[in-house]
């Protein structure tokens, strides 16, 4: 079985009215699928950075314009597979990410585990 996400032919869940930004409008998001055992805060604050990340890529370019309607695959299913892997060893409380700016995967981390630095 490959460790990578593929996409399935489903259709994205219905946006919340007057919460859903213009560059989100095809983006899809089928974390909750994918990882089913993560807590319901969890997956309520990474999508509310997911939400942020495209607002503002449409001002910043922080992702490649021709990742935002798979981002939940391209960056956060990746992001939370690499925090799993790098948390459940054996590392100090102490985390650093030195990365291009966006956020990932330093935030998908934070949400995952709040007790770590």
């Amino acid at each position: 079985m490959s460790s990578r996400y593929r996409p399935q032919p489903d259709s994205p869940p219905p946006a919340n009215k007057g919460e859903t930004p213009a560059s989100e409008g095809n983006a899809l998001w089928r974390i909750q699928e994918w990882f089913s055992d993560l807590p319901n805060d969890s997956v309520v604050s990474l999508k509310a950075y997911h939400r942020e990340l495209l607002r503002f890529n449409a001002k910043i370019n922080l992702i490649s314009r021709a990742t935002e309607r798979d981002a939940d695959e391209a960056h956060f299913a990746d992001c939370i597979l690499a925090t799993r892997a790098i948390l459940g060893s054996a590392l100090e409380k102490r985390v650093f990410d030195i990365g291009s700016g966006n956020g990932l995967p330093g935030i998908v981390m934070g949400i995952l585990d709040p007790t770590r630095e």
